[in-house]
């Protein structure tokens, strides 16, 4: 499955090996890339799952959501200015870091509203 990752020559020519160690701010930089691969006019909104959705998805769609063992950046922030961020074998565990945070086990994934 990562080798069939559409992202990875972007992630590469930037210095990365994968979707994961990226903070929020490195994940917005792809965006552009995002709509431009997927053919996509560059005005739509790209952005993070919320918490509500991923939650959703993974109780209602996606079961094996809840057997992996990452976690994801989401868009919902907190007060403080902090991202929440979920995963690690269960859709409803929910936990919030810093925007220049970045971890071996936490990744993304984009969502565009069409």
């Amino acid at each position: 499955m990562h080798k069939r990752e559409y992202l990875i020559n972007i992630l590469k020519e930037k210095g990365f090996g994968s979707r994961f160690c990226l903070t929020i701010y490195e994940i917005n930089d792809l965006k552009p890339f995002v709509l431009s691969f997927l053919k996509i006019e560059s005005g739509k909104i790209i952005r993070l799952p919320f918490f509500a959705e991923y939650n959703y998805f993974g109780n209602a769609i996606y079961k094996q959501w809840r057997t992996t063992g990452t976690w994801e950046w989401f868009e919902d922030r907190i007060d403080s200015g902090q991202y929440l961020a979920g995963g690690s074998d269960n859709v409803g565990c929910v936990g919030w870091d810093p925007p220049e945070f970045w971890s071996t086990i936490l990744t993304f994934r984009p969502v565009i509203e069409l």
